[in-house]
Protein backbone atom coordinates (compact mmCIF):
# COMPACT_ATOMS: atom_id res chain seq x y z
CA UNK A 1 0.00 0.00 0.00
CA UNK A 2 1.08 3.52 -0.79
CA UNK A 3 0.08 7.02 0.63
CA UNK A 4 0.22 10.04 -0.83
CA UNK A 5 -0.59 13.09 1.88
CA UNK A 6 -0.79 16.69 0.13
CA UNK A 7 -0.88 19.77 2.01
CA UNK A 8 0.83 18.56 5.84
CA UNK A 9 3.78 20.41 7.19
CA UNK A 10 6.87 18.33 8.20
CA UNK A 11 5.61 17.72 11.61
CA UNK A 12 2.80 16.48 10.80
CA UNK A 13 4.43 14.19 8.33
CA UNK A 14 6.30 12.70 10.67
CA UNK A 15 3.48 12.28 13.28
CA UNK A 16 1.74 10.16 10.44
CA UNK A 17 4.69 8.34 9.35
CA UNK A 18 5.22 6.76 12.86
CA UNK A 19 1.76 5.68 12.92
CA UNK A 20 1.93 4.37 9.08
CA UNK A 21 5.27 1.98 9.55
CA UNK A 22 3.63 -0.55 9.48
CA UNK A 23 1.10 0.04 6.86
CA UNK A 24 3.38 0.86 3.71
CA UNK A 25 4.42 3.60 2.26
CA UNK A 26 4.36 7.12 2.40
CA UNK A 27 4.67 9.72 -0.81
CA UNK A 28 4.90 13.11 -0.39
CA UNK A 29 5.24 14.84 -3.83
CA UNK A 30 6.22 18.25 -4.64
CA UNK A 31 4.11 21.08 -6.22
CA UNK A 32 5.73 20.28 -9.65
CA UNK A 33 4.16 17.03 -9.23
CA UNK A 34 0.85 18.28 -9.93
CA UNK A 35 1.48 17.92 -13.85
CA UNK A 36 2.03 14.54 -13.56
CA UNK A 37 -0.12 11.78 -13.79
CA UNK A 38 -0.94 9.77 -10.13
CA UNK A 39 0.39 6.66 -11.32
CA UNK A 40 3.76 8.15 -11.99
CA UNK A 41 3.88 10.07 -8.54
CA UNK A 42 3.61 7.25 -6.39
CA UNK A 43 6.65 6.34 -8.08
CA UNK A 44 8.96 9.35 -7.44
CA UNK A 45 10.85 10.10 -4.50
CA UNK A 46 9.44 11.82 -1.41
CA UNK A 47 9.66 15.61 -0.48
CA UNK A 48 9.82 16.62 3.22
CA UNK A 49 6.46 18.29 3.16
CA UNK A 50 3.39 19.12 0.94
CA UNK A 51 2.20 21.99 2.53
CA UNK A 52 2.07 24.05 -0.35
CA UNK A 53 -2.07 22.91 -0.87
CA UNK A 54 -4.32 24.62 0.92
CA UNK A 55 -6.46 21.26 1.12
CA UNK A 56 -5.03 18.36 3.63
CA UNK A 57 -5.32 15.24 1.72
CA UNK A 58 -4.65 11.33 2.11
CA UNK A 59 -5.07 9.10 -0.91
CA UNK A 60 -4.92 5.77 -0.46
CA UNK A 61 -3.27 3.52 -3.45
CA UNK A 62 -3.94 -0.45 -3.28
CA UNK A 63 -4.53 -0.31 0.08
CA UNK A 64 -8.82 -0.51 0.51
CA UNK A 65 -8.68 -3.03 2.93
CA UNK A 66 -6.89 -0.82 5.50
CA UNK A 67 -8.91 2.71 4.61
CA UNK A 68 -11.01 2.90 7.80
CA UNK A 69 -7.66 1.80 9.79
CA UNK A 70 -5.69 4.51 7.71
CA UNK A 71 -8.68 7.00 8.33
CA UNK A 72 -8.40 6.62 12.15
CA UNK A 73 -4.72 6.66 12.46
CA UNK A 74 -5.00 10.24 10.67
CA UNK A 75 -8.10 11.40 12.46
CA UNK A 76 -6.77 10.57 15.68
CA UNK A 77 -3.63 13.46 15.49
CA UNK A 78 -6.80 15.76 15.11
CA UNK A 79 -5.13 17.34 12.12
CA UNK A 80 -8.41 19.52 11.07
CA UNK A 81 -10.20 18.41 8.08
CA UNK A 82 -8.79 15.83 5.60
CA UNK A 83 -10.15 14.84 2.41
CA UNK A 84 -9.76 11.18 1.88
CA UNK A 85 -9.75 8.93 -1.25
CA UNK A 86 -8.63 5.89 -3.42
CA UNK A 87 -6.93 5.78 -6.05
CA UNK A 88 -8.84 3.88 -9.16
CA UNK A 89 -7.91 2.61 -12.19
CA UNK A 90 -9.23 6.01 -13.97
CA UNK A 91 -7.68 8.58 -11.33
CA UNK A 92 -4.07 6.58 -11.83
CA UNK A 93 -4.39 8.36 -15.16
CA UNK A 94 -5.33 11.51 -14.25
CA UNK A 95 -3.26 14.55 -13.47
CA UNK A 96 -2.29 14.44 -9.60
CA UNK A 97 -3.39 18.66 -10.06
CA UNK A 98 -6.67 17.78 -11.75
CA UNK A 99 -7.56 15.36 -9.15
CA UNK A 100 -7.05 17.15 -6.06
CA UNK A 101 -9.06 19.99 -8.05
CA UNK A 102 -11.98 17.16 -8.21
CA UNK A 103 -11.55 15.93 -4.69
CA UNK A 104 -12.02 19.69 -2.95
CA UNK A 105 -14.98 20.25 -5.17
CA UNK A 106 -16.59 17.21 -3.89
CA UNK A 107 -15.47 17.95 -0.14
CA UNK A 108 -17.08 21.19 -0.61
CA UNK A 109 -20.30 20.00 -2.15
CA UNK A 110 -20.41 17.76 0.49
CA UNK A 111 -19.85 19.92 3.41
CA UNK A 112 -22.57 22.14 1.54
CA UNK A 113 -25.23 19.21 1.53
CA UNK A 114 -24.22 18.49 5.36
CA UNK A 115 -25.33 22.36 6.11
CA UNK A 116 -28.85 21.90 4.44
Amino acid sequence: MKIILIGFDEIEIEGIRILFDDLGEIIIPEKRCMEFKVKDVLNMPSATKSDWSSSKIVIIHEGEKNIRRVMSRVKSLQLGRIIYATTTPTSLEWKLGDLIKELEEEDMYFRKMKET
